[in-house]
């Protein structure tokens, strides 16, 4: 049913159970784009450089061991995937790669917000979801 899907994950505890969803819709055709997104002002595409903030060096090889994680976990399971880490906001940044790799689903996770949380602005998912190019399954954990 669905050949692209991208999944975004963040390392938090939810993110084994967004793999483990984006697992029972996968299919032998299915290729899984797992992404991490880091903002633009803590990302070190470049580490080699050595060019970039000891904070932005650490967050960037979190997101790429997160990352990896989930291509290793997939691959163990014969699933087709590539992993990448990228650079913006996160809400924006999803959309534009599902889009870019023609994704026709998006899984991610969702955590609950407290009162204040939605009083001073609307969750990763809710933005996701109103700007997805294409259906999200939301695990809401």
């Amino acid at each position: 049913m669905f050949s692209e899907i991208l999944v975004a994950i963040n390392g938090n505890a939810q993110s084994d159970k967004v793999l483990e969803l984006a697992m029972r819709v996968a299919h032998d055709a299915t290729r899984v784009h797992v992404v991490s997104v880091i903002a633009y002002e803590f990302s070190a595409p470049d580490l080699e450089s050595r060019q970039a903030s000891p904070a932005s060096w650490a967050e960037q090889l979190h997101c790429e061991e997160i990352v990896e994680k989930a291509r290793l976990f997939l691959q163990a399971r014969h699933i087709k995937c590539t992993a990448t880490v990228i650079a913006g906001d996160p809400e924006h940044a999803i959309c534009n790669h599902a889009r870019e790799q023609g994704c026709d689903l998006i899984v991610m996770g969702h955590h609950h917000m407290s009162t204040f949380e939605r009083l001073v602005g609307n969750s990763v998912a809710y933005e996701v979801l109103q700007n997805a190019p294409c259906p999200i399954l939301i695990e809401a954990g």
